[in-house]
């Protein structure tokens, strides 16, 4: 099973979750670049998709989530809370 965003999945992400997309910060974008862990007080801005569109996308591995954290489309490993891939949805 794959643990990326390819470029079909975020065409299909784009459209319903584009409108929520907002630049990160150049030291989160630089953290999450290097595969840095969630910063803290992610929860409150992570939204996991909406299952209709998450049955749409192809199934992930055991252990990972994904869903939008700043206008960013993320999976992250629900373990070591490390972002696995980052898909900006503009």
């Amino acid at each position: 099973m794959r643990v990326v965003f390819t470029s079909a999945d975020v065409s299909i992400l784009h459209t319903p979750c584009a409108p929520r997309y907002r630049k990160l910060p150049p030291g989160l974008r630089k953290k999450v670049a290097r595969g840095g862990q969630r910063p803290q007080g992610w929860q409150k801005k992570f939204e996991p998709f909406p299952v209709d569109l998450d049955r749409r996308l192809p199934p992930l591995a055991p252990g990972y989530r994904r869903g939008v954290f700043d206008g960013h489309a993320v999976i992250y490993d629900t373990k070591s809370h490390v972002m696995i891939d980052v898909a900006a949805l503009f």
